[in-house]
């Protein structure tokens, strides 16, 4: 029969005038999985031979087009010398190919990627890179987006398989290590896990499914992205990661760092890196309070102030949002002290306050929201005009009910202060707290 299918499939491209209508039957069986009914706008010589094929003539309708039904083909057909040979296998003679519909591609492409990952699953010797398979196997909530990055593009994904495979069974990386330094120790190139990049989009994904987390990788900021990482040892661009700090201790190794130790002696400040906060064991203020400005003018005059002074406080400056070495440094500050109490001072803008509520957030029995009442902002003679809208609309995800109140007056305002308007009354809180 299929030699026959293929006798008639020539003897009909050799007639002509069959090509356009077979392309359009072919494409509705492998979208729809049947022929229905074929239309299209057919030339002179083209509606004569299909209508001589078909043994009935009719002129066109006045919008040009010809309608041909896959039934009254086949009907034709058999009527024919070509009878016996189904339409399915005329056009597959016809096109040379098989004829496939979209759901038996569908099932083909999910048979393909289940033999493949249960042929890796069989040799897997890695315990979370066995959990990765059994889940993908599965319809689990927790791998769908690493299931979608798999059947959006499985070449890349199976190429990058063996690279992911190796990252997950140094983990947790200890010490921690570059993301450059990293990537070049697995795949040989050190920009294969830069942005953008397929091997960091499916590691995010991963290192959010093992740590059971409902996020949504495309969601992540810079800095979510960053902290992931590190939970898990891997660093980014840790020098420009920088904070500055005064009055803190800290243990490496089960040794004080002279570092830190150094500068408290010295009543000097001093940059701290996330490359250095990783390698505390802990951390503790040399003061009950940790005083926390995101402005270095701010950090500046209270170091000024404080110098020569018998005691001095200790204070973390973060330039603005914290990042993620100041967050490292404040979760090991917490966990070395667990009533230490954190005074958060910021600007009355969406940017600082959005920031204070961060903070709140992260450490909520620990932190003080300090200058932040309605009185402070007053005090601050908020003069600049916000004129944006979105800036604005950010007050709306203060959910911190200590910062409300101040986040609905500057939404009501349009106005905004900054710290620097306070400082005197900062470095009151400061020595009083210090006298006590």
């Amino acid at each position: 029969m299929k030699e026959q299918a293929i006798r008639a499939a020539n003897s009909l491209r050799q007639t002509g005038g069959f090509d356009r209508l077979f392309q359009k039957f072919a494409l509705r069986f492998e979208s729809y999985g049947s022929f229905g009914t074929a239309v299209f706008v057919p030339t002179a010589e083209e509606h004569q031979i299909i209508s001589a094929f078909l043994r009935e003539y009719r002129p066109l309708p006045a919008s040009g087009r010809l309608s041909v039904t896959g039934k009254k083909f086949q009907k034709a057909m058999d009527r024919s010398k070509y009878r016996g040979i189904y339409l399915h296998e005329l056009l597959e003679a016809y096109f040379g190919r098989t004829l496939i519909t979209k759901r038996e591609e569908i099932e083909w492409a999910d048979l393909k990627r289940k033999d493949w990952i249960v042929a890796h699953r069989q040799s897997c010797q890695n315990p979370d890179c066995a959990g990765l398979l059994d889940e993908l196997l599965t319809n689990s909530e927790r791998s769908k987006r690493i299931k979608l990055a798999y059947k959006r593009d499985e070449t890349t994904f199976q190429r990058i398989y063996p690279y992911l495979c190796a990252i997950l069974s140094k983990m947790p990386i200890r010490p921690s290590v570059r993301l450059p330094v990293l990537s070049s120790g697995i795949t040989g190139n050190p920009h294969s896990l830069d942005r953008g990049e397929p091997l960091r989009h499916i590691l995010l994904d991963v290192l959010i499914w093992k740590e059971e987390e409902a996020k949504v990788r495309s969601d992540l900021s810079a800095e979510d992205e960053a902290e992931i990482m590190f939970r898990h040892g891997i660093l980014l661009e840790d020098m420009n990661n920088k904070i500055t700090v005064i009055g803190l201790l800290a243990t490496k190794a089960g040794n004080k760092c002279r570092k830190l130790k150094g500068a408290f002696d010295d009543r000097s400040y001093l940059d701290l890196s996330l490359r250095d906060i990783s390698r505390y064991d802990s951390c503790v203020p040399v003061n009950d309070c940790l005083y926390i400005v995101e402005n270095p003018v701010v950090f500046s005059t209270i170091l000024d102030y404080f110098e020569g002074k018998d005691r001095i406080p200790s204070v973390l400056c973060t330039y603005g949002q914290p990042r993620l070495s100041a967050l490292q440094l404040l979760d090991r500050i917490v966990a070395s002290t667990p009533n230490i109490t954190l005074m958060y001072s910021g600007d009355f803008d969406p940017e600082g306050v959005l920031m204070a509520n961060r903070i709140l957030l992260r450490y909520p029995h620990n932190t003080v929201p300090w200058r932040y009442s309605i009185a402070d902002y007053e005090e601050t003679a908020p003069s600049t005009l916000i004129e944006d809208n979105a800036r604005l609309n950010q007050l709306k995800q203060v959910v911190s009910t200590e910062l409300i109140t101040v986040a609905n007056a500057i939404m009501e305002r349009q106005m905004a202060g900054y710290q620097e308007e306070l400082i005197s009354s900062l470095i009151k809180d400061i020595e009083l707290l210090l006298s006590n």
